[in-house]
């Protein structure tokens, strides 16, 4: 077991495996990577599946990642097998994807935690309660970006003509969950 400084000017240190100081390490070089200005990108976080089949995206800040981002993800997860075999396409892999943007659009600024804690943090519980879902990594902010970048980054997901769905987490709860909407507003399709 090694020690890992976590931070200088709070002298703070904790145990950590070997194992865990070369995640922080190989996800602090994506991140890296990963520059706001160029063109959309998207990494794979080690442990993810490789993108193949249909995709769904489902981004989101998760500060802290919770119990209905999971039932979130699990639903449309769900959804899309369903529409899968919907579609003639049952034997189709569907793949999902928890995805942080470096860069993010139309939130606050998030100081505490580093973008490098929720992706671990996201990894780890991903890992224990979705095990075949991955976490997907963005240089941009905007879904269309985020979807132009699938297709820019994984040219062999683009190359079997996949569904990429992005989620989109208020529009998916209200769809989950219109039952509890009172407002004469149907739930918007997506």
């Amino acid at each position: 077991m090694a020690t890992l400084c976590y931070n200088m000017s709070m002298n703070q240190y904790f145990p950590a495996s070997e194992e865990t100081i070369q995640l922080l390490q190989q996800i602090q070089a994506l991140l890296d990577q990963l520059d706001p200005e160029a063109e959309p990108q998207a990494l794979i976080v080690p442990g993810s599946p490789q993108p193949r089949g249909i995709i769904i995206v489902f981004p989101g800040s998760f500060n802290p990642p919770t119990i209905a981002h999971l039932a979130l993800l699990q639903q449309a997860r769900e959804f899309a097998r369903q529409q899968a075999l919907a579609d003639g396409k049952g034997n189709q892999t569907v793949l999902l994807y928890a995805a942080l943007s470096k860069h993010i659009v139309d939130k606050e600024r998030v100081e505490r935690p580093l973008l490098l804690d929720r992706v671990m943090l996201l990894h780890t519980v991903l890992q224990r309660h979705l095990p075949d879902a991955g976490v997907m990594l963005f240089n941009r902010g905007l879904y269309v970006e985020q979807a132009e970048a699938v297709r820019n980054s994984f040219p062999e997901v683009a190359t079997t003509k996949p569904t990429i769905r992005a989620i989109y987490p208020y529009t998916s709860f209200r769809s989950c969950l219109s039952q509890y909407f009172l407002d004469s507003h149907p739930p918007a399709s997506g």
